[in-house]
């Protein structure tokens, strides 16, 4: 079969079905012609590196995603066990994450510390105005590594185009998240591992994130300020949030919940898995008149010691 004979539309349909390596290996330098559909009229390349070898990423790396930073649109680094100090090898080969110009989506899994990696964590992410979604999943700082983490966390919520953010990082060798000091008027869908929350932090965080629309948390430990909140203590400017959903995993406190849904009352979703406090079918069925007239789906498993 000659590929040639095909029509553009076709061949770039078919290329969106092979992977960026398969692709330079089996079409990159064969003729003019494929070449200008490899750098030329192919725009969206996705890069998911967990099944590659390290020799396999030092080929992509070095010949050629030096020649497509501009269409590159996607990445997955990972260092799990199967491909241990993938980011750092990554970054080691003289790749800056803003020469990915178009970059829409980036996926981070298992992440360690490493000085290459500060250097993007501190520096670089900023620099992705293209941002759509970010995740970072299982990510690990050093002890230490506090300011890092906030100015992170700034960078993120100043990223003009960031719609998705999934955020499990432990830098201190547990999850916790720093509160962004800044607005995120494009946020809208955020999940959070964090164990550390209270009603006043929850709050502050739906104000610096006012156009979120679904949110997801879990509650990893308990903490004293659960029993100490009181209820309501929201601004009367956070009581017409556009949220649509919200989760939450192994809550703890009654009147965490009580404070959010306060703020919510555009919910259509809510998810509650609860953990030792206990409300009844009827109190259940006196919150959602008195503050969720929207909501159409409740999911509800309650635990108790």
């Amino acid at each position: 079969m000659n590929l040639e004979i095909f029509p553009n539309d076709l061949l770039l349909y078919l290329f969106n079905f092979i992977t960026p390596l398969d692709l330079f290996r089996s079409f990159y330098n064969l003729n003019s012609h494929f070449n200008d559909f490899i750098l030329i009229y192919f725009q969206n390349y996705r890069f998911d590196f967990r099944l590659l070898s390290r020799q396999e990423l030092k080929i992509i790396c070095q010949n050629y995603i030096p020649l497509i930073f501009d269409k590159v649109i996607y990445l997955h680094l990972s260092d799990d066990d199967g491909t241990p100090g993938q980011a750092a090898d990554f970054f080691n080969y003289d790749i800056n994450i803003d020469q990915f110009t178009s970059l829409k989506a980036l996926t981070l899994f298992r992440i360690e510390s490493h000085s290459k990696i500060d250097e993007f964590f501190s520096f670089g992410i900023q620099k992705l105005h293209h941002l759509t979604y970010l995740k970072f999943d299982d990510c690990h700082f050093n002890k230490g590594d506090g300011n890092k983490t906030r100015q992170l966390i700034n960078q993120i919520w100043s990223l003009p185009k960031l719609i998705y953010c999934y955020w499990n990082v432990r830098p201190n060798g547990e999850e916790y998240f720093y509160l962004p000091t800044i607005f995120s008027l494009s946020l809208k869908n955020l999940h959070i591992k964090n164990p550390e929350w209270n009603s006043e932090q929850l709050t502050c965080l739906m104000m610096k994130t006012p156009y979120l629309q679904y949110f997801s948390t879990e509650f990893s430990c308990f903490t004293s300020n659960f029993n100490n909140d009181n209820v309501n203590k929201t601004l009367p400017s956070l009581k017409n949030l556009p949220m649509k959903k919200l989760k939450l995993i192994n809550l703890w406190s009654r009147n965490i919940l009580i404070n959010l849904l306060y703020m919510m009352p555009n919910l259509y979703y809510l998810n509650i898995h609860g953990w030792t406090f206990y409300i009844n079918g009827y109190e259940w069925k006196d919150i959602i008149i008195k503050y969720l007239p929207n909501l159409r789906i409740f999911r509800l498993t309650m635990l108790l010691e």
